[in-house]
Parts: structure tokens; C-alpha cells; sequence
């Protein structure tokens, strides 16, 4: 006899903005006829559903990969169902260090306005003049703003960036000036 295969589902992730979900709930597709054996490799407990389709686990906050597995038993016959995965991941902060002035005058020294960050996706920074005109855009890190606006140089100003990131706790912003010294 052939048991049926199902794919487990669940709830919700386990953490949303690093706050964590300890109690989780998985399933599979219902069948009458049959019993669910699940198992969990560790890093949590199943406190309802023994033996049903569908389970609650109440998750420890151990950072590891754990797996669970369903079996069904159905007129004597046992199969796998299937296996899930579970990443119980560290929460982690970027770190970064915008700097408050630079200096694009060829001494290769400060020529460029760079953000210093790490641990972080989805990075963008504006950087608008006085007059609200948006001066310089970039997504990627790596790349720094050289006091030039269409090709031109930009006069000695203060200038207003704004940095655009997510990191573990969601997305962040983080407003400020530049002074740029010619």
C-alpha cells in the first residue's frame, strides 16, 4: 500500500523584526485513516496534536538548525511524509559610521563620502543640497558620493544624507549632515 506524501506548513517564522515566536504550529494535509508520527531533532518540544495532522511546538531560543519530521502510519503501512527545516538564527545589529565632513580636493585623502556599515541589506543613501535638490543616490556601499552633482563640482556646503538599511530588527533610518570642504 502507498502512503500519501504531504508537504509540512506552518504558522509563521520564527522571528519577525528579532522578536522571537517561541510557539509554532506545522501540519499536513488531513487524512481520517491515518496517524501522524511527528519527531523533532531538538531545540524544541511538541505540546499539542500527538498523533494528528497538525502540531504546536514550543520553540527554545538555542540558535541552531533543527529538523521535524512526519511519518504516517496508514493500514499498517509507515512512510515518510516529509521534512522541515529550522533555523533558529542570532539576531545581529549593523554597525555603521557615517562621517561628518570630507574632502574631494585630490590629496587622496577624504575624497570620497562613504558610509562605513556592515550587516546590513538593502542599503541606500540620499544625499539632498540646501535648496532640497537630490545630489547623489547610490544602493551599494562600496560606492561614495565624490562632491560632484551633473558632472560639476559641488560648492564647499553642508549637505543633508539620509541612509536607508535593514538589518535583524527591521528596517532603520538614520538622518544627518555632511560638510563639504573644498
Amino acid at each position: 500500500m502507498f502512503v500519501s506524501v504531504y508537504s509540512v506548513n506552518y504558522s509563521q517564522d520564527l522571528y519577525y523584526n528579532c522578536e522571537p515566536i517561541t510557539e509554532q504550529t506545522y501540519s499536513v494535509g488531513q487524512n481520517p485513516n491515518v496517524y501522524f508520527d511527528w519527531n523533532i531533532s531538538g531545540g524544541g518540544t511538541i505540546t499539542s496534536g500527538f498523533g494528528t495532522n497538525q502540531i504546536t511546538v514550543q520553540w527554545n531560543e538555542i540558535v541552531g538548525s533543527y529538523n521535524i519530521s512526519v511519518y504516517a502510519i496508514e493500514n499498517g503501512c509507515f512512510g515518510e511524509i516529509s521534512t522541515y527545516s529550522v533555523s533558529i538564527e542570532e539576531c545581529t545589529e549593523a554597525s555603521i559610521f557615517i562621517p561628518n565632513a570630507f574632502s574631494p580636493n585630490g590629496d587622496s585623502f577624504n575624497e570620497y563620502f562613504k558610509v562605513a556599515i556592515d550587516g546590513a541589506i538593502n542599503y541606500k543613501l540620499t544625499i539632498w543640497n540646501r535648496w532640497g535638490q537630490l545630489v547623489f543616490e547610490t544602493n551599494d556601499p562600496l560606492i561614495g558620493w565624490d562632491g560632484n552633482y551633473n558632472g560639476e563640482k559641488s560648492q564647499q556646503d553642508v549637505y543633508t544624507y539620509r541612509v536607508l538599511f535593514s538589518d535583524s530588527y527591521g528596517e532603520q533610518s538614520q538622518f544627518g549632515f555632511v560638510t563639504l570642504i573644498r
